[in-house]
C-alpha cells in the first residue's frame, strides 16, 4: 500500500477517535464538532481505501488527466465569475432578496457542478 493512503487513512482515524474522545472527556460539549470530526474522519478513512483499491500501487495521474484537471478548474473558474456578476446586478436590481448564507451556497454549487461537467466533458464524457 502507498504511503500516501496509509498516511490518510491514519490520519483519518485519529480525526476519527478525536471526535468521539473530545465529548467523552468533556472537552466539547457541542455535538456538532465531534459528528463533524467522526464524519470527516470515516469520510478519508473510506477515499484512503477507495484510492487504494482503485490505483493499488500504480499511477493515479498522467499528464492528460492533469491537463484536462486544469483546463476543467479554468473554466470553472470562468463559469463561477460570470455567475458573481449575474449574482451581483440580481442583487442590485432587486429581483431576487438575497441572504449571504443563499448566495455562498449557489456559488459553492455553481463552482462544484461546473468543475464536475467540464472534467467529464473534457474526458470525453460528451463523445459517449
Amino acid at each position: 500500500m502507498k504511503r500516501r493512503y496509509l498516511l490518510q487513512i491514519y490520519a483519518g482515524a485519529v480525526v476519527a477517535a478525536a471526535g468521539i474522545a473530545l465529548p467523552i472527556t468533556g472537552a466539547v460539549t457541542d455535538t456538532t464538532i465531534a459528528s463533524a470530526l467522526v464524519a470527516v474522519g470515516a469520510v478519508m478513512i473510506t477515499l484512503g481505501i477507495l484510492r487504494h483499491r482503485r490505483f493499488g500501487d500504480g499511477i493515479e495521474s498522467d499528464e492528460m488527466t492533469e491537463s484536462i484537471g486544469a483546463k476543467a478548474a479554468a473554466r470553472s473558474w470562468f463559469v463561477t465569475l460570470l455567475f458573481l456578476c449575474v449574482l451581483f446586478w440580481v442583487d442590485e436590481l432587486n429581483l431576487i432578496a438575497l441572504d449571504i448564507r443563499g448566495a455562498i451556497l449557489a456559488t459553492v454549487l455553481v463552482m462544484a457542478l461546473s468543475m464536475t461537467f467540464f472534467s467529464w466533458h473534457l474526458a470525453g464524457g460528451a463523445d459517449a
